[in-house]
This record gives C-alpha cells, sequence and structure tokens, in this order.
C-alpha cells in the first residue's frame, strides 16, 4: 500500500466522523502530541493537511476526537499495511462510544476501499 492511500483511507475516516458530528481533539505523531494551539489553527482554517502531516510523521500514530455525546473517541494508525488495517485500532472513553465510532470507521473505510479499486489504473 502506498502512503498516498493510507493518507486517503485516513482522511477520508477523519472527514466522515466530523461530517457525524465528532471534533477533532489532537493528533499524536507516534512520539509527542500537536500543540493544541496548532490543533485549533488547523481546525479553524480548515487545514486537515496540517493534522494529518503531524500523525503521519513516523511509522504510528493516532487521531483523537469528542464525540457529539461528549465522549472521547481515537483512531490509531500503523503505516506499511494493507488499506483495511492501516487503522489498527480504535479507543474510547465507554462502551457505547466505542460501537458508534467503530462502526461509522468500518463503514467509511468500506466505501473508501471500493472507491479506490474502482478508480482507473494507467
Amino acid at each position: 500500500m502506498s502512503r498516498e492511500q493510507e493518507r486517503k483511507v485516513i482522511e477520508e475516516v477523519t472527514l466522515f466522523l466530523q461530517e457525524q458530528g465528532y471534533t477533532i481533539k489532537n493528533a499524536y505523531d507516534g512520539e509527542e502530541y500537536m500543540e493544541k494551539a496548532d490543533v485549533l489553527a488547523a481546525i479553524n482554517n480548515k487545514d486537515m493537511d496540517t493534522i494529518l502531516d503531524w500523525a503521519m510523521a513516523s511509522d504510528g500514530g493516532s487521531i483523537s476526537f469528542n464525540s457529539p455525546s461528549g465522549g472521547r473517541f481515537a483512531i490509531h494508525m500503523i503505516y506499511g499495511n494493507s488499506p483495511e488495517e492501516v487503522i489498527y485500532d480504535i479507543s474510547a472513553s465507554n462502551e457505547n462510544e466505542l460501537t458508534k465510532g467503530t462502526s461509522l470507521v468500518n463503514a467509511r473505510i468500506e466505501d473508501t476501499l471500493e472507491s479506490m479499486s474502482a478508480a482507473p489504473t494507467l
């Protein structure tokens, strides 16, 4: 899997979660968290690239969200896997958050993989 395909999956999942009312809380590059002011600036400027760049700066990373109901939710990534496995784990503040968030993530991954496989190749 190319880094571009991994990025596409993560970007689509992140954007979809935001459409469902989740808000980005933080990004982690496997070593340190993105500065809160930088996260807020990226969100205010609708600059997803900055957040994705941070979360993809090393071999693994995470993006954390606040859920619409006030809970916490996070996707954890490891790079170099298949598209289905780039998001290797999901964590949440409680079982309900985990169930709902996992369902959303899995649905968006499936849709993204279908659209990627339907794209013409050279």
